[in-house]
Parts: C-alpha cells; sequence; structure tokens
C-alpha cells in the first residue's frame, strides 16, 4: 500500500516469515531518499511475535514529503532483534538484516 497525501507518505510492509523459528523482535529502519541520494528521513519499525509461514503488516510513514517525491526507501539497521538463536547478546552486526529479504515492489523501490 502507498498512499500519497502530498506532505505525507505512508508505505504499508508486509514482513513473512519464512524461517524455520518465531520472529520475537526485530526493528529495521527504513530511509527515504531524494533523487540525488540526498537522505530525507528515516524511521524505525518493530516487527514481533512472528510465527513461522505468517506474516505481520505494518506501516511507515515519512512527514513532509510525498510518495512520488521519494527516489527511494533503504532497509538498513535491524541490529536489536531477537529470533531463533539469535538475540542482542549474541548477534553479529549486520546478522538480523540479513535474514531479511526485500521483494520488489512496482509501486515503490525499496531496497536493502
Amino acid at each position: 500500500k502507498i498512499e500519497d497525501l502530498g506532505s505525507l507518505c505512508t508505505i504499508g510492509l508486509r514482513l513473512q516469515n519464512n524461517l524455520g523459528y518465531r520472529i520475537d523482535s526485530l526493528v529495521p529502519t527504513f530511509s527515504a531518499y531524494k533523487p540525488g541520494g540526498l537522505h530525507f528521513e528515516s524511521v524505525s519499525k518493530g516487527f514481533s511475535s512472528i510465527k513461522p509461514t505468517r506474516t505481520l503488516y505494518r506501516e511507515i510513514q515519512f512527514h513532509g514529503i510525498g510518495c512520488s517525491e521519494l527516489d527511494y526507501v533503504l532497509v538498513h539497521d535491524a541490529d536489536q532483534c531477537n529470533m531463533g538463536q539469535i538475540d542482542k547478546y549474541n548477534n553479529e552486526k549486520g546478522e538480523c538484516l540479513c535474514k531479511i529479504f526485500v521483494e520488489p515492489s512496482e509501486l515503490i523501490d525499496i531496497r536493502k
């Protein structure tokens, strides 16, 4: 879902758990970029308690910019996660993020 309200861009996200274990907590950061690689705003959104094969829907909002003004959205960080044997006490930088596969969208350019 993409909702462009002029100075507010709302993007719907669905996280599907294709892992063989429950995702207890995952908090990636989403950064909005304007053309030319100009960073506009970053927001974090938490996903929790997702059993294998299940999905969880969340929405993020970028204030002060319309969706049509965005060049792309970057998914990054997510270093504090709790899933399977990975938790905040025993994970390597980028280990949580590597579990996220960003599916291409015809609505908006979102990448990792």
